[in-house]
This record gives structure tokens, sequence and C-alpha cells, in this order.
């Protein structure tokens, strides 16, 4: 798994390799300023599906306003007691 610094924030934990007296050379650990500026392409889709959700209403009224009409109408059956029925599986509880 790869993890991508996030735009405007500062790189770090970079490695570079550094020579000691022994002769031996070892990575140290140091602090990197380079900015990262671009997306990855994970965060541009998570972006542009953000943005199509917040533009989506959380409620259809039209559908609900539908849904409604039939009712009154009669065109859709309701049994308030089979409705309580499976409410009451659902959470848990006996028929």
């Amino acid at each position: 798994m790869r993890i991508a610094n996030l735009a405007a924030h500062a790189a770090v934990n970079g490695t570079e390799s550094v020579q000691r007296s022994e002769g031996v050379r070892h990575k140290r650990t140091v602090a990197s300023t380079e900015v990262v500026h671009e997306k990855t392409r994970d965060r541009l889709v998570l972006d542009a599906a953000r943005a199509a959700l917040d533009e989506t209403p959380e409620i259809d009224m039209v559908r609900v306003a539908r849904v409604q009409a039939a009712l009154a109408a009669g065109k859709i059956r309701f049994d308030a007691c089979k409705l309580a029925g499976t409410i009451q599986r659902y959470h848990g509880g006996s028929e």
C-alpha cells in the first residue's frame, strides 16, 4: 500500500545515505520541505463523487409526492399491521 502526501503538505521522513567515520554507509532520516502539489487519482475521483453527492437532494420530493398521490388514490395498498410486524422482526422482536 502506498501512502501519498496530501496537497500542500510537506513530504517528511525521507532518507539519505550518510558515511560515518568507520567508512560504513548508513541511512539517516531527514525532513524534506518539498511540497507535493499533485493530487492522487483516488483523491480526484473522491472529490468528483463528493461534489456530485453534494448536488443531490437527500430526499427525492418528486418521488415522495408521487407515492403520496398513489396512496391517496388507492393505487397502493397499505397494511399497517404488516408493516409493524416487519419492523418488529427487523429490530429483533417477535410478531
